[in-house]
């Protein structure tokens, strides 16, 4: 299993029913932390950095992609779109990932385990890696 899926299935495994946004906040934070410790970028996802926000690039087809992935969308009584999420086929679905990288993960998702989606970007953006990553990088 290539390990951009595998990380995806592992957050939804930890944090199930979860949108994008939220998984791609929490990768980003991952891939900084795995490139602080190990001095490599780990997955192939190209981030689109702005000042205040970000965006991974083909995202929403990647996850489509993945079978065991199930985009779920709540609309209210007249049909609108209220809320979607991504749901995980099969909760009990085995993800194998390195020690090392689940440790990473871990410490993530337990420490943003309370956080909206809007506080999870501003802690995001105004970290000293993605500061960083957006003089280098930023559009």
């Amino acid at each position: 299993m290539e390990l951009e899926k595998a990380l995806i299935l592992y957050i939804l495994k930890r944090q199930n029913d979860i949108h994008p946004f939220r998984i791609s906040r929490i990768l980003l934070l991952f891939e900084m932390e795995y490139s602080n410790k190990f001095g490599e970028k780990p997955t192939n996802f190209v981030y689109r950095l702005q000042p205040y926000t970000f965006y991974i690039e083909d995202f929403t087809n990647f996850i489509e992609s993945i079978p065991e992935i199930e985009k779920i969308r709540e609309v209210d009584d007249k049909g609108i779109p209220v809320r979607g999420y991504l749901h995980l086929k099969n909760p009990e679905i085995q993800v194998d990932l390195p020690k090392e990288v689940t440790e990473i993960l871990d410490n993530i998702l337990k420490m943003t385990s309370d956080w909206d989606e809007q506080k999870l970007n501003q802690y995001v953006v105004a970290t000293e890696d993605y500061q960083k990553l957006y003089e280098e990088f930023g559009d």
